[in-house]
C-alpha cells in the first residue's frame, strides 16, 4: 500500500487557500497523458479550482488508513475549508498534481515550498489503484514542476511502518537523506535529475510501453469482421492464416451478416455482442 504523510508547513496558512484572483495558469506542458505500470492510460494534470466535486468523490474513496497515513490524524471527510485549500493553488510555492483515469480521480500528489528552495512532497492514492507506479509517476513530474520554480530539495515525513513508500523515493534515484524525531522519518533529497534517477524513470517507461502493447500481441481471442468463405479473399486467407498460426490459443472467431461459419470456425452473427476475450480485430473491406 502507496502511503505517504506529511505535515505541511506551507506559506499559506492551512485555512486560507490560494486567492483565485492571485491563481496564474500553469505551464500548459504540466498536462499530458502518461501509462501506468499496467499499460493503462491516464491523465496527468494540474489541479483546478472546479475539481471540488471531483477531489470529494476521490477522498471518499480512500480507506480510512490511507487518510491516517497521509493526514497523521483520523480525517474522513473533507471539510468544505479543505477542499477549497487543497484545490486552489499558485502553481508556484503551491503545486498540486492529479491522476485521470476515465473520468475519475485516482491520485494527488503535491507539493508546498516551505524555505526558500525547500518544498514538503505528499501523495494520495485511491487504494485499488495502489501498486502501478503511480506515486513513482508523480513524483518525477512534481520534481520537474520544481526544478521549473526554483526549488532544490524535497522533503517528506513518513511514518516507519511506512516501509514501501520509504522504498519508493529511494527507488527514484535520489540521493536520500533520513532523520527519526518523534516517531516521525524525515526523508530529504535534492531534486536534480541524477543518472540513476534518469534511469529508473526510463525503466519505469519501458515498462509501462512493454504493458501497453502486450494485449495487442497477446490477445485471449482475435475477431475477423467481413470474412468470407470465398477462397480469394483477404478475410478467408486470414482466417486459415490465424487459425493455422492459432495467436489466441484456438479462440478466433469470424463476423459475417449472413454465414455461419468460415474456415470451419463458429462466428458469431453481429458485432454488437462480443466477447468479453476479444481484444484483437481486423475489419475485411473490398477494394474501393
Amino acid at each position: 500500500m502507496i502511503r505517504v504523510s506529511t505535515r505541511f508547513r506551507p506559506v499559506t496558512p492551512p485555512d486560507q487557500p490560494t486567492p483565485t484572483s492571485e491563481i496564474e495558469a500553469p505551464p500548459p506542458h504540466w498536462e499530458g497523458d502518461v501509462l501506468l505500470r499496467d499499460g493503462r492510460t491516464a491523465h496527468i494534470r494540474p489541479i483546478r479550482p472546479e475539481d471540488d466535486q471531483l477531489l470529494v468523490e476521490f477522498y471518499s474513496r480512500v480507506s480510512d488508513e490511507s487518510k491516517y497515513y497521509r493526514f497523521f490524524s483520523p480525517m474522513p471527510t473533507l471539510s468544505e475549508r479543505d477542499v477549497r485549500r487543497f484545490t486552489r493553488v499558485d502553481h508556484r510555492d503551491r503545486v498540486a498534481l492529479v491522476l485521470i483515469l476515465q473520468g475519475r480521480m485516482i491520485a494527488v500528489g503535491r507539493y508546498d515550498v516551505v524555505e526558500p528552495k525547500e518544498a514538503e512532497v505528499a501523495f494520495l492514492v485511491e487504494d485499488q489503484h495502489q501498486g502501478r507506479g503511480i506515486a513513482q509517476l508523480l513524483l518525477e513530474h512534481l520534481a520537474q514542476a520544481g526544478r521549473e520554480r526554483g526549488v532544490e530539495r524535497f522533503t517528506a515525513e513518513v511514518l516507519p511502518d511506512n516501509h514501501r513508500m520509504i522504498q519508493t523515493f529511494r527507488d527514484a534515484g535520489y540521493r536520500v537523506a533520513s532523520g527519526y524525531a518523534d516517531g516521525v522519518i524525515t526523508l530529504e533529497f535534492p531534486i536534480d535529475p541524477t543518472d540513476t534517477a534518469i534511469g529508473v524513470m526510463r525503466d519505469r517507461e519501458h515498462v509501462a510501453e512493454a504493458a501497453s502493447i502486450h494485449r495487442f500481441f497477446h490477445p485471449r481471442s482475435v475477431a475477423i469482421i467481413g470474412a468470407s468463405r470465398r477462397q480469394d479473399t483477404i478475410g478467408r486467407l486470414l482466417v486459415h492464416n490465424l487459425v493455422t498460426g492459432d495467436p489466441a490459443g484456438g479462440s478466433t472467431s469470424s463476423t459475417r451478416r449472413r454465414a455461419r461459419s468460415a474456415a470451419c470456425r463458429r462466428t458469431r452473427p453481429s458485432t454488437r455482442s462480443p466477447t468479453t476475450s476479444t481484444w484483437r480485430s481486423w475489419p475485411c473491406l473490398p477494394r474501393p
